[in-house]
């Protein structure tokens, strides 16, 4: 299912999520961005029940579950404000520099609301489904 993206950040900015006990990629891909002008964030298993749209610096967005929600174990991206120009510049920059981030999403006004780990499982069930169509299943 493709997604409506609309920019409902006014400025791009990058959530990296890093787990625990995952071999650290934040500080490379941060300061990665950061000398390309993209501002990061680099979040972690704490924030998972916060709203992504909050975790991004928007208000209003709906209050998170304060518990219950499951480590989500790959490091992953939610990219917010991004334009094409803007989104295509950060993925040749990923990929230019080696950095697989297979987990990634655009911040919508659809997703703004929904806890960090219901984003990453949902992102994770899309892939899944994307690899088994193409006939093959990559963990």
């Amino acid at each position: 299912m493709k997604a409506r993206i609309s920019k409902v950040c006014a400025a791009p900015l990058v959530l990296f999520y890093q787990p625990n006990g995952v071999a650290p990629q934040g500080s490379t891909v941060q300061g990665l961005l950061t000398g390309a002008d993209i501002p990061c964030r680099v979040i972690g298993e704490e924030h998972l029940c916060q709203p992504v749209g909050t975790l991004c610096g928007l208000e209003g967005c709906a209050a998170g579950k304060t518990d219950g929600m499951p480590p989500f174990p790959h490091p992953a991206m939610v990219l917010c404000g991004f334009g094409d120009a803007g989104l295509n510049k950060l993925l040749r920059l990923l990929r230019e520099n080696g950095l697989s981030i297979p987990h990634k999403a655009v911040l919508t006004d659809t997703n703004k609301d929904w806890a960090l780990g219901f984003l990453l499982e949902e992102i994770e069930r899309e892939r899944q489904a994307m690899a088994a169509a193409r006939g093959r299943i990559e963990n």
